[in-house]
């Protein structure tokens, strides 16, 4: 019995452990860490897209300003209180789904002209 509770308070202990480890990760690594990772995905996009002739230059440009004009909203954002409040991360992420949704049209404008 007393090996099964020293495995039970082992197995609990590494559990607190992980969760706690999981919460500083969070609150150190937040949201806006997958905003940004979103941003970067869409401006690999952006490019890869225009390489393949599915957007004109100045369409990509278009859309890599508005995602850098997202990425300063979102410093400037971050500077006001040192952390996203979820209304600022909501917004910020309504207007990267917006640059999404452009870069898809702008995909299905391309492929109705082929």
């Amino acid at each position: 019995m007393k090996k099964v509770s020293r495995l039970l308070l082992s197995l609990l202990a590494g559990v607190c452990l992980a969760g706690v480890t999981g919460v500083s990760f969070a609150q150190e690594h937040g949201p806006h860490d997958d905003l940004n990772v979103r941003i970067s995905q869409l401006d690999t996009r952006i490019d890869h897209e225009m390489k393949g002739g599915h957007l004109s230059p100045p369409e990509a440009k278009h859309l890599h300003d508005e995602l850098g004009t997202i990425r300063a909203d979102e410093h400037h954002m971050e500077g006001r209180g040192g952390h996203l409040s979820p209304r600022d991360e909501a917004q910020l992420n309504h207007r990267v789904d917006a640059v999404e949704h452009e870069l898809d049209q702008g995909q299905d404008r391309d492929h109705d002209r082929h």
